[in-house]
């Protein structure tokens, strides 16, 4: 019983805290960015740290060595985030092609004709703008 009174309340708590960040975003986006991004490179530094200073008395290391093998793991973990982005994205690029292409063939000829004119127009006016 109390959670059916509490769902609407909650429903609208989420809504309306999205709204809030949304607004946010929009109205101090570059500082916003800022400290979102100050905050991540902070806790990254602190968790390097924390696997330089285990490195160096978990194994007796030296904090040269622990700081090498730190950074080769940093290295590893952004190619490796690299290359996922890259296939993620090769993934969305051919999905794309392919809803773009069916939505070109679901076309009629009337708007097919309309869109290839409207870049021919575009095109045109593009180049008279150039040269003059």
């Amino acid at each position: 019983m109390k959670r059916r009174l509490l769902e609407p309340w909650i429903s609208n708590a989420k809504k309306w805290g999205l709204i809030l960040l949304l607004m946010g975003f929009l109205a101090l986006p570059e500082q916003l960015l800022h400290i979102l991004l100050v905050l991540l490179h902070k806790l990254y530094e602190a968790g390097t740290s924390v696997l330089e200073l285990f490195l160096v008395y978990s194994f007796g290391l030296s904090k040269f060595h622990s700081q090498v093998i730190v950074f080769y793991l940093s290295l590893g973990v952004g190619l490796l985030g690299l290359y996922w982005l890259w296939k993620r994205l090769l993934q969305q690029w051919a999905l794309l092609k392919a809803h773009t292409a069916q939505a070109w063939r679901n076309l009629p000829l009337d708007p097919k004709i309309k869109l290839l004119m409207l870049q021919l127009l575009s095109l045109i006016g593009a180049y008279v703008l150039l040269l003059a």
